[in-house]
């Protein structure tokens, strides 16, 4: 949804206000019935926008001096550790590219016109054929042998 610089403007003033003393807010809407003012209403698109602004000026409102020094100290630390995590994605992300390319070029260094057959093997006529897809859990079950002591 598109909105207007000044729109926005005014739900952040409005919301600025309105933590700080809603009373003041509610006399001018009761006092000039303000239109532009539609979005404190709970069916407008924009209220949640403006409850959303309201929340996080009561908090900043709720902070004495000190422990917003120790909020910005911790937005920094945060926002540090983020950029540091940022960069440790990117170059992880070369490594991969670097390793993934490397694979590439190994496998199209391979001969792959210059083998030699080293072995032959054919399948004995009494075997069983197996139509369809393979159960896994069969095959799983058919491999273990019973008396086989793995942990003595």
């Amino acid at each position: 949804m598109g909105i207007s610089r000044r729109d926005m403007e005014v739900i952040k003033l409005t919301a600025r206000y309105y933590a700080k003393d809603k009373s003041i807010v509610e006399q001018m809407i009761s006092k000039d019935g303000e239109a532009r003012l539609n979005f404190m209403n709970s069916s407008h698109p924009l209220h949640k926008t403006f409850t959303d602004f309201v929340a996080q000026y009561k908090r900043v409102y709720s902070f004495t001096g000190q422990e917003i020094k120790k909020s910005k100290r911790t937005i920094l630390d945060n926002c540090f550790e983020r950029t540091q995590y940022w960069e440790f994605e990117k170059d992880k992300d070369r490594e991969h590219d670097k390793l993934v390319e490397l694979c590439k070029i190994q496998f199209a260094a391979i001969p792959w016109d210059k083998f030699t057959q080293v072995a032959k093997f054919s399948i004995p006529e009494d075997t069983e054929i197996f139509e369809g897809s393979l159960d896994l859990e069969q095959m799983r079950l058919r491999r273990v042998q019973t008396g086989i002591k793995l942990f003595d």
